[in-house]
């Protein structure tokens, strides 16, 4: 029998994600991850990771990151002011920061660090 210690529930917008920690029965934990939205047969997505397997995705999780913020801020540095001003003059007129990101074809994270570099406090 299966223990949930802990979950975490990812809401994504068409597939959300359940991640557990379980401590089964047998003495051994591991990490469960449960795509909440059943596939084409019915059946929901279930992968088991051991803490090692876990610890080692993490890491590269980690080094994605790193390389999604360097890629963010070369393509920050290469909007200009005219550009920014432009953003934040939609946004303050009701724009959200997704509907900008989508229209203006970037990331809606792009749109929150020239909203914040323009003085916007949690866009």
């Amino acid at each position: 029998m299966k223990n949930p210690k802990k979950s975490l529930h990812l809401d994504f917008d068409k597939n959300p994600v359940n991640i557990d920690y379980i401590d089964h029965a047998n003495g051994m934990s591991y990490i469960e991850i449960t795509e909440t939205t059943p596939d084409e047969n019915g059946k929901k997505k279930k992968a088991r990771l051991s803490k090692a397997q876990f610890n080692t995705l993490v890491n590269g999780l980690l080094q994605f990151q790193t390389n999604f913020q360097e890629e963010l801020n070369q393509e920050f540095q290469a909007l200009t002011d005219a550009e920014k001003q432009h953003i934040t003059q939609q946004y303050q007129a009701g724009a959200s920061a997704k509907e900008l990101g989508d229209s203006l074809h970037t990331t809606e994270a792009l749109i929150k660090m020239v909203l914040q570099s323009q003085g916007i406090k949690n866009p």
